[in-house]
């Protein structure tokens, strides 16, 4: 399956104290080092990281076929749907792969089950969810929910698991359970004193 993918990088950190996005985890420069590592190893078609205008992000390597990811912008005002729907406006393909910077103890082996929960035939996307809970922040989503995304966006309508819940209702996008053995990997990084394993990329 052909499919871009996108670091969202733009919170504001508030409960760190500081952005996450360039503070190091085990074995990386940075989360978002990590997180573009992460990405590279499924190797999407072109890469992305959401940020705000004025954020300073760490310098990161060139990771797909010698170019840098594409920086996207948003006001940072609206939350991650904001930074998924210019991803959704940017990508050339037709499933975008979302994962928060602050997800650092996701794993390639649950990115590759939940990008294989896709159906890339009828253009259907993939949730998780984690004992019925949506976790939005790792997912694949079909470009046809740009329209949706902007317009909630327009309407006032930040919220991540209600545009989910929608897409699914109107089959955009399917649920993955996740097990409970690869619940860890969901787990949000809140507190610098939170312990982070390092990336196995033949996880």
């Amino acid at each position: 399956m052909r499919f871009s993918a996108v670091v969202l990088a733009g919170g504001r950190s508030r409960r760190m104290g500081r952005d996450k996005a360039g503070l190091p985890v085990e074995g990386h420069l940075s989360a978002l080092h990590r997180q573009l590592a992460l990405l590279a190893s499924l190797r999407p078609r072109e890469l992305f990281v959401s940020c705000r205008p004025e954020q300073r992000l760490p310098a990161v390597p060139r990771t797909i076929d010698g170019r840098p990811p594409h920086r996207i912008h948003d006001s940072g005002t609206n939350g991650p749907l904001a930074g998924i729907a210019a991803a959704l406006a940017a990508c050339r393909t037709d499933f975008l792969l979302v994962l928060g910077v602050d997800l650092v103890r996701m794993t390639p082996h649950v990115l590759r089950r939940i990008v294989g929960a896709a159906d890339a035939t009828r253009c259907i996307g993939a949730a998780p969810r984690v004992d019925g809970e949506i976790e939005p922040l790792a997912s694949v989503l079909p470009v046809t929910l740009a329209t949706d995304a902007a317009a909630r966006l327009v309407a006032g309508e930040r919220g991540l698991r209600a545009f989910l819940a929608a897409a699914a209702e109107a089959a955009h996008v399917r649920w993955w359970d996740v097990p409970a053995y690869d619940a860890h990997a969901f787990a949000n990084w809140n507190e610098r004193a939170d312990r982070v394993p390092p990336l196995r990329a033949s996880g």
